[in-house]
């Protein structure tokens, strides 16, 4: 997606494990995805002190929300001088996050509560935190749960429609793994290629992956009315 900040879009760890993917757009420790939580009933409340930063087929962005995603950012991605640019990023994010909400809408793909919660279940254990903790980090950021419930599940709605649409239907080929072998290990280490060859699979079918996603976060964005009024 272009968003180098490990954005929101990003799956948790217990996605890479299922899928065989180190990143979808590209995944973020608990810490990043709390401190970037997308709170969209703050992005569709447009109010007289909030002007609209975009417009998603319909659906208004508002800069009140890219200014307070801005602001959880951590403090060593703030730049003043690169304020503008790096609120940029995160809209041109949102904008990404919102047309793949809407498209999984349109595929009619939702998620049960019970799933929310045993995805967040599942990641604070791979993060080694109880809920204390995790009420505490939550409290730290100025995040209710109910906010990060919302995220959770809207990270879950958006994984779910990439895995049907993309990550089912990659496959790795036996002459790519010897291609990118040969291309990238042959002269440089002394581990064979039937050492390597697992190893190689998961890089090519990230590799394909992310591809395959830039794909189609694009065509998505090229059949929608997209309107950017922040500059």
């Amino acid at each position: 997606m272009g968003y180098e900040f490990q954005s929101v879009i990003n799956l948790k760890k217990h996605h890479l494990k299922k899928r065989n993917i180190t990143s979808f757009f590209i995944i973020a420790a608990i810490i990043v995805i709390i401190a970037l939580a997308v709170l969209f009933y703050l992005k569709f409340a447009a109010t007289k002190e909030s002007t609209a930063a975009a417009n998603v087929n319909g659906e208004v962005i508002t800069t009140e929300y890219i200014n307070r995603l801005y602001t959880r950012l951590p403090a060593e991605s703030q730049n003043k001088s690169r304020e503008m640019e790096i609120k940029l990023l995160i809209l041109n994010q949102t904008i990404e996050d919102t047309l793949l909400l809407q498209e999984a809408n349109n595929n009619g793909i939702t998620v049960t509560d019970e799933e929310v919660a045993n995805d967040i279940n599942l990641t604070l254990e791979e993060n080694g935190m109880t809920k204390e903790d995790f009420m505490q980090l939550l409290k730290t950021n100025d995040i209710s749960y109910e906010e990060a419930v919302q995220d959770f599940k809207q990270r879950l709605i958006i994984y779910r429609l990439i895995n049907q649409t993309i990550l089912s239907k990659i496959d790795v080929t036996d002459s790519e793994i010897e291609a990118y072998y040969s291309n990238n290990l042959a002269n440089q280490t002394e581990i064979t290629l039937n050492q390597s060859s697992e190893q190689i699979k998961q890089i090519v079918y990230n590799e394909k992956a992310y591809a395959a996603i830039l794909t189609y976060v694009a065509q998505i964005r090229a059949k929608s009315t997209v309107e950017i009024f922040m500059s």
